[in-house]
Formats: structure tokens, sequence, C-alpha cells
């Protein structure tokens, strides 16, 4: 039996209530080491970010002491475990987006009789307006 669960999706226009927090288009502009065209969809400017550097790397292949490469047994060249590129951007955006405080959009949220929210962001501050993390 499926029950009718009720759910919230929100995204970073809560946050946009609180003067000085950036919009996402800033907060890609401020992360992008390049200028991005303008007319790209904020979706995209992502993904663009993503393909470019810094957080387009090569991982490091491993080697031996005396420089050598180390391949596997089927002679392909053996890297080293990374972290992933997108998971290197998103940790970055995380960091730019945790000092922001609950308003009173979040609030209300918080205290809507709802078990699920979604969200688009990066950041905790529900949690913070539910009281699971402090503010």
């Amino acid at each position: 039996m499926i029950e009718n669960t009720q759910t919230v999706l929100f995204g970073n226009g809560l946050n946009r209530l609180t003067p000085g927090n950036p919009s996402w288009e800033d907060l890609l502009t401020s992360i992008a080491k390049e200028n991005l065209e303008k007319d790209i969809p904020n979706t995209l400017r992502y993904e663009a970010i993503i393909v470019k550097q810094p957080y387009r790397e090569e991982p490091a292949r491993l080697i031996t002491a005396d420089g050598k490469v180390l391949l596997d047994a089927d002679g392909k060249v053996l890297y080293a475990a990374g972290e992933k590129v997108e998971d290197r951007l998103k940790k970055d955006i995380a960091e730019r987006v945790s000092d922001f405080a609950p308003n009173v959009a979040y609030d209300i949220v918080a205290d809507l009789p709802v078990e699920h929210f979604i969200t688009t962001n990066y950041d905790n501050t529900l949690l913070k307006a539910k009281g699971i993390l402090k503010k």
C-alpha cells in the first residue's frame, strides 16, 4: 500500500531572502576561474566549470621509486585513486554556503507538517532551522 506522503521541494530562493547571500549565478561565477558565457543557463554553467581547471585534473600515475610507471597485468597504466572532479566542486560550493543562517522563510518551512524535504542547495540551512544543527 502506498501512503500519501507530502514532500517539499525548495531551492536557493529561500537563501536569497537573506540579504548578502549569493545567487546561484554569483556562486558559480565566484568559483569559475574564467568568465563563462552569460547566455548559458546556470545548470550548464555548472557543467562547464566541472570540465575546466582546476576541477579537471588528470589522475596521478603510480610510479616506482626509480620513476618507472606501474602497469597492471594487462599492461594498462595504474592511477592513484583520487577524489571525483564533481565531488570537489560540490565541496567547494558547500564551503562557500556553510555560514548561511536560517531566515523567516526557513523557519516557516521547518515548521510544516511534512516528513520529506528535497533541495537543490548544498547547504544545511534547513537543518539549522529545524534545530538539528547549530545555527
